[in-house]
């Protein structure tokens, strides 16, 4: 009787074993399906028609230096502000002449991080604060060069502005999500006043 009884709590014993086994298995199995978080993707300008310069060559010039510490978080976002430049060039600048020397300098390619006052007291316990504002800035210069050493041909500048806040429960995700929507404003208001400003300060520049 007593060898019986043992048996069976040995047999009970391996099964509770058992269904721990299949249960921890079951949850690194799952963990390991879920899909890993996507990068948004950066500004995209290859569906514009391209600006043909009379320029045999494009230079980026980044005058601007990320200090990569607070309160600057540029070199957080999924496509910082300076790359976004850089993407635009490439996808928007068509160098299409034969001498001259088109620079773009960029000046400031900044995003801020400003915390928020937060609700204070009871109060706070059940109230969802909006914690950052993030304050994204781009100053860019576009020279023309072309005969003589040190005089640009053509000049214009570009400064435009994007601000978000985020609230304080938000996810990393959410965060990245918001960071990306920042910067493809960000470039869609560059884009819209560097085309315009090419058109009217390059015009003798442009080829068609």
């Amino acid at each position: 009787m007593i060898a019986r009884m043992r048996s069976l709590i040995m047999i009970t014993r391996m099964k509770t074993l058992m269904t721990y086994c299949l249960l921890i298995a079951g949850l690194a199995l799952a963990s390991c399906t879920q899909p890993a978080p996507q990068t948004p993707p950066p500004p995209q300008f290859s569906h514009l028609p391209a600006i043909n310069l009379a320029a045999s060559e494009i230079f980026v010039v980044e005058e601007y230096k990320s200090p990569f510490r607070n309160p600057n978080v540029e070199h957080l976002f999924p496509t910082p502000p300076a790359e976004a430049v850089k993407l635009w060039v490439k996808e928007r600048l068509n160098a299409a002449g034969d001498f001259r020397t088109l620079e773009v300098v960029i000046h400031d390619a900044s995003v801020i991080e400003t915390a928020l006052p937060k609700t204070q007291g009871f109060k706070g316990l059940f109230t969802v604060d909006q914690s950052e504002r993030y304050d994204a800035t781009l100053n860019v210069t576009l020279k023309l060069f072309g005969g003589q050493r040190g005089f640009s041909d053509a000049e214009t500048h570009i400064k435009v502005s994007q601000s978000r806040t985020v609230s304080e429960d938000a996810t990393l995700a959410e965060r990245e999500a918001i960071f990306a929507e920042m910067t493809e404003a960000l470039m869609q208001s560059f884009n819209a006043e560097a085309e315009a400003n090419l058109r009217q300060y390059f015009s003798q520049f442009l080829l068609y």
